[in-house]
């Protein structure tokens, strides 16, 4: 049984140990589950597909719903309710980030994309930083206008941004400006920075903000979407199921959730328009992460980095079915603020049902891509065991030879929560002592070996009880014939809910 024993030690400088691999954390932002041509989806994702073939694909990996805790997670290894991030974005009030553990392993850090907090991760241990310290902005212009285009659509004014151990509100940005492309440039000019034959492996945490609204991209990515998704929702989410079900990613149990949209039919011409360009929008931000991803390969393999380097690809929660509409341009360009939307969303998360926000499994389901071919000998395979965003940590600090701290900076450090998932990607099982918790709003859910319990954002919502081996979908609700089970399940939820 594995067991958090592996945090009880103080943090000292770590001599170097030998093969100990270079680590890219790659974060997209409020992309759905199927979305990955490797998980389903049809859109062009060949970069993160060849790793996924070249390595593992997780079924069951867990984040929080929500932006903030769920990098508040990945962050500490804590839940967002112990570190102060479980309720609005601030700065981290307990814990360790990987910043600091990783630097005091011997890694160099490396930060290039959005934190969503109040604090600049320059002082939380990154050596480098580019850095959106909120939580969304215009992908083309972030700040003020630049003479000669359109008002940038913005929901607030004054984005916060940090360069290395510099603030800066509002950020100035250049014409060419685009997020995943800047995130992916500074990313690469970090790298690049390192000196030939440079001891110290560097850990790089690449967190981009798309898909996240405004649906904005590029438009020759858009071209390439143009009538994809002209035929509406169903035809594209039965599609995404079935390639699902073909490549084995589901179980033979899982089945395909109740949509959560209307008929296509009943939309008049323009607004079918209108939802099919929502979409292409979407596909082509998804398009140019993936593309950016690639240039990263491409440093990494000219670099000689490419064998042992430890990529991990994941999302920080589920699609969004948020309502955004601000701005006269048309979807897709600078001066308009939109979002992907319920429907959508909806088909983004195939099989499960509802989204961002809430505790089910198209809330808090991610994609989760490992490749590291020095370390991880499987190739294209599946680990369905279920693994959380509070695992991150541990794993990678395992992997790094570090220890995790009882004191930081004379200050007492609170254990994290999670547990190293190392002996996963080496092909062994893992078995965790304690359930999986859940709770954002008013939704909450707790995961036990193959049960779980869900609440509902709604208000006075009653829980539900599920075999996750068998109802992943979370179809079926054995609240009525299981009481007790249910009950101690809520007392377990409680109690943890109560010690944060």
């Amino acid at each position: 049984m594995l067991c958090l024993s592996l945090l009880c030690f103080s943090l000292l400088p770590q001599t170097p140990a030998p093969e100990r691999p270079n680590i890219v954390l790659i974060l997209a932002d409020d992309m759905g589950f199927s979305d990955l041509g490797c998980y389903g989806g049809e859109i062009s994702t060949p970069n993160l597909d060849q790793l996924a073939a070249d390595g593992l694909r997780f079924t069951q990996f867990y984040n929080t719903s929500k932006c903030f805790p769920s990098r508040a997670c990945l962050l500490t290894g804590c839940y967002a309710q112990r570190v102060g991030m479980d309720s609005q974005p601030v700065s981290l009030t307990a814990g360790v980030t990987l910043g600091e553990v990783l630097s005091a392993a011997g890694y160099r850090t490396l930060m290039s994309g959005k934190h969503h907090g109040t604090e600049n991760l320059f002082d939380r241990g990154f050596e480098r930083c580019f850095t959106l310290r909120d939580g969304a902005c215009n992908h083309f212009n972030p700040g003020p206008r630049r003479e000669g285009e359109p008002a940038p659509a913005q929901k607030r004014a004054g984005r916060t941004w940090c360069f290395d151990g510099k603030t800066v509100q509002p950020y100035a940005a250049p014409d060419d400006f685009y997020t995943t492309d800047a995130f992916t440039d500074n990313a690469l000019g970090f790298l690049a920075a390192r000196e030939s034959g440079e001891a110290r492996p560097f850990f790089l945490y690449l967190a981009y903000t798309a898909p996240h609204d405004p649906l904005q991209a590029w438009p020759e990515d858009i071209a390439r979407y143009k009538g994809v998704y002209d035929d509406g929702w169903q035809p594209i989410r039965k599609a995404r199921y079935r390639r699902q079900k073909e490549m084995g990613l589901l179980g033979e149990s899982v089945g395909l959730s109740d949509a959560e949209f209307g008929d296509w039919e009943k939309l008049d011409p323009n607004a079918r328009a209108t939802e099919a360009r929502r979409m292409e929008v979407y596909a082509a931000m998804v398009h140019c992460v993936d593309r950016n991803v690639g240039r990263l390969i491409k440093m990494l393999k000219a670099r000689g980095d490419w064998e042992n380097t430890l990529i991990l690809f994941a999302s920080d929660n589920g699609a969004s079915s948020e309502v955004v509409e601000i701005g006269e341009g048309e979807i897709g360009a600078i001066d308009r603020w939109s979002s992907q939307k319920g429907r959508w969303a909806n088909v983004s998360n195939t099989p499960f049902s509802k989204y961002k926000n809430f505790s089910h499994e198209g809330g808090i389901s991610t994609p989760l891509i490992a490749h590291w071919p020095a370390g991880i000998a499987a190739r294209g395979e599946f680990v369905r065991t279920p693994t959380h965003f509070i695992d991150v940590l541990p794993t990678l600090l395992e992997l790094a030879g570090g220890r995790y701290p009882e004191r930081y900076e004379g200050t007492e450090v609170i254990p994290a929560d999670g547990v190293s998932f190392a002996p996963l990607l080496e092909g062994k099982s893992l078995e965790r002592a304690e359930p999986l918790y859940w709770s954002w709003g008013r939704g909450a859910a707790i995961r036990q070996g193959r049960w779980k319990i869900v609440r509902s954002r709604a208000k006075g919502a009653a829980w539900q009880l599920h075999d996750m081996e068998v109802d992943r979908t979370e179809s079926t609700d054995l609240a009525g014939s299981q009481p007790e089970r249910l009950a101690a399940m809520i007392t377990l939820w409680e109690a943890w809910r109560n010690a944060q």
